[in-house]
């Protein structure tokens, strides 16, 4: 058994260009799933179920890729190593005896790639437990721990992905033959011919996804039809690289004029050789960088409009009501134990509103609910008394006046409600006349009537009204305890209310968004790893098959001049074609990424276009740092 785990170790170290991209993936998978176990278990974020819950949606995800993640590159692996390992029979191993040497090669990575993972990941998780009480602004201690449950979950998960690569390792030792594996790494594909029906099945997919993306302009719809457009985006990208990049090398190459240049004749050759193989490749490294452009983009924006979408939808720190009749007792008890507890406060005040939703056709105002939510908005309606009231106004009003207040621009002086015209009198500055925005997604309007009889010219069946009581305070910690009375006090003697205060809705945000745009940088991460690996071990795989041409290319006269212009043209296709794709796809996403992001932030939405431009710069960076190391690295391998 010693001799074979030297053996083990020896072949390791002779192939370790080869296990470079294996192990380092190993390591990094073991880092970020141990890094999203450990912060689920620990015990300074405990009672944060939505928090737990995105935890436990990214561990998955994890999991999922990194399976996919080391079969790919185990697969690389073992394509490259086919003909050693035939040799190895050739010169008197038995399969046995071979399959013997491969599982000491990977009980030797699984062992390595556990401990550098665990120990990175016990280091890393402390940092990345900081970073998340940051964005989550949570003010918590900060708490060293090693949950070791982590560390067996990550031992055991990882195990299984190591056995299943072994498994299908042997796989290949057990049903081949020597002279299969000899000529295993040498298979190229030939020469594919274009596909017609694949190609107009490409387009008709990709057309639908964009068609979709940009003419849904209801919320609620592009929420439910997101999915299929993706689908579809997906289904036409690889249809189009597999299928349509065929079409369009052999169109290059039926221009003679292009054809016949040193470069773009040896890098035309070379990839329509292998297009089936390479399409299928670039179509996943362009899905995940859309995939990178869309989390990222999201998750920011969503963020970043945590304030601005608290600020507008809570007009003060607390907002109390009920639909019942007990209205005024409720207003009784507040005032009672505002006075009771000694909380300071101000911009207090008490509203009687009726909300209904509805649509405003030019001047007129339509009540109803049915239809796009783009088209509605959030209606208040209130007597001139409730008006006075609440706000201390000494305001009047014909029959035929309105006092009105709007979140978007109203320069009008007349509307139509009911089909009767009521003047504007004047438009009110307050924004606490809104009171509960029980539809705080929608834009909301305001109209004050002169009488109660108004109102119910306007409805067959008026709705409840809403009783609303609210202010602003200075002592948080204070304010709870005088919350709490006030709470038992009324459902003492009523049976339902509705509370809103600031406080709580953007701590509760900032623990949604904030684990909402950890986990997709996580993933963002994961996606970047897995386009790099793929790009990596491409290329790889490619100088190695390209060494032996391009060495005879130079033998019979090309310089290292054009060998280098010819990898230049051949890897700069290869490369920024997925990217360019991947901000087409973008382009058109952004439509309906928006109408889904309306639904759940009323702020920063309009920056959007903003953070998609960063994060296109961002990984157009990081794209081209990864372009130059693998030029380099397919240029040493083929100038040999």
């Amino acid at each position: 058994m010693i001799f074979y785990g030297k053996l083990a170790l020896s072949n390791i170290m002779k192939n370790k260009k080869l296990y470079f991209s294996y192990l380092l993936t190993s390591v990094f998978t073991m880092v970020m799933y141990y890094i999203i176990s450990s912060l689920s278990l620990n015990v300074g974020l405990e009672g944060h179920s939505t928090l737990g819950s995105f935890m436990n949606l990214g561990r998955y995800v994890i999991i999922v890729f990194a399976l996919i993640i080391l079969l790919y590159a185990n697969s690389f692996v073992i394509k490259r190593r086919k003909k050693e390992i035939a040799l190895y029979g050739v010169l008197g191993m038995e399969k046995k005896h071979i399959m013997i040497m491969m599982f000491f090669e990977t009980c030797i990575i699984l062992l390595g790639s556990i401990f550098c993972g665990v120990v990175l990941g016990i280091i890393f998780s402390q940092l990345m437990y900081l970073v998340l009480i940051n964005l989550l602004h949570m003010p918590t201690e900060f708490i060293f721990s090693i949950p070791l449950k982590s560390i067996l979950e990550t031992f055991i998960i990882f195990l299984l992905i190591f056995v299943t690569s072994l498994l299908f390792n042997l796989a290949i030792v057990k049903f081949s033959r020597p002279v299969e594996l000899i000529m295993g790494s040498q298979n190229g594909e030939k020469e594919p011919k274009a596909k017609i029906i694949m190609t107009v099945i490409g387009l008709i997919s990709l057309f639908s996804g964009y068609y979709i993306a940009i003419s849904i302009d209801d919320p609620m719809t592009a929420l439910l039809i997101f999915f299929v457009a993706v689908i579809f985006v997906v289904i036409g990208t690889y249809c189009l690289f597999v299928a349509g990049s065929i079409t369009l090398l052999k169109l290059l190459k039926k221009n003679k004029r292009y054809y016949y240049q040193t470069n773009h004749f040896i890098s035309l050759s070379s990839m329509i050789y292998r297009m089936k193989q390479n399409a299928v490749g670039l179509a996943n490294i362009c899905i995940l960088c859309t995939c990178i452009l869309v989390t990222l983009s999201s998750t920011v924006c969503l963020y970043k409009g945590i304030e601005t979408t608290a600020k507008n939808s809570n007009t003060v720190d607390e907002l109390l009501g009920t639909y019942d009749e007990g209205g005024e007792r409720l207003f009784d008890i507040v005032r009672e134990n505002l006075i009771k507890y000694h909380l300071e406060y101000s911009d207090y005040f008490e509203l009687e509103k009726y909300e209904v939703l509805g649509k405003m056709k030019n001047n007129e105002i339509v009540f109803e609910s049915e239809g796009n939510s783009n088209d509605l908005i959030s209606i208040g309606l209130m007597t001139i008394d409730s008006f006075n009231k609440a706000f201390h106004q000494k305001s009047t009003l014909k029959d035929n006046e309105i006092i009105i207040y709007s979140d978007f621009d109203m320069n009008k002086l007349v509307l139509k409600l009911n089909n009767k015209d009521y003047k504007i009198k004047s438009q009110f500055g307050d924004s606490r006349i809104k009171g509960f925005n029980d539809y705080f997604s929608l834009e909301h309007l305001s109209i004050v009537v002169n009488n109660e009889s108004i109102i119910d010219s306007f409805f067959e069946h008026k709705p409840s009204s809403l009783k609303v009581v609210g202010f602003n305070y200075e002592d948080h910690e204070k304010f709870i305890k005088t919350r709490k009375n006030i709470l038992d006090d009324f459902t003492m003697i009523e049976s339902g209310y509705t509370e809103s205060n600031k406080q709580d809705n953007l701590e509760s945000d900032y623990e949604i968004y904030g684990s909402f745009l950890f986990i997709g940088v996580f993933v963002s991460t994961m996606f970047l790893i897995s386009a790099i690996l793929i790009i990596y071990n491409k290329q790889l795989s490619e100088g190695f098959e390209d060494q032996k041409r391009f060495e005879i290319l130079q033998n019979v006269g090309l310089s290292q001049k054009e060998v280098k212009g010819a990898i230049k043209s051949q890897v700069l296709i290869f490369f920024f074609l997925p990217l360019i794709v991947a901000i087409i796809h973008l382009c058109f996403a952004y439509p309906l990424i928006l109408e889904v992001l309306s639904l759940f932030s009323m702020g920063h939405v309009n920056n959007y276009i903003g953070y998609c431009a960063l994060c296109v710069f961002g990984l157009a960076f990081i794209y081209s740092v990864v372009y130059f190391l693998t030029a380099r690295t397919y240029y040493s391998i083929v100038k040999r």
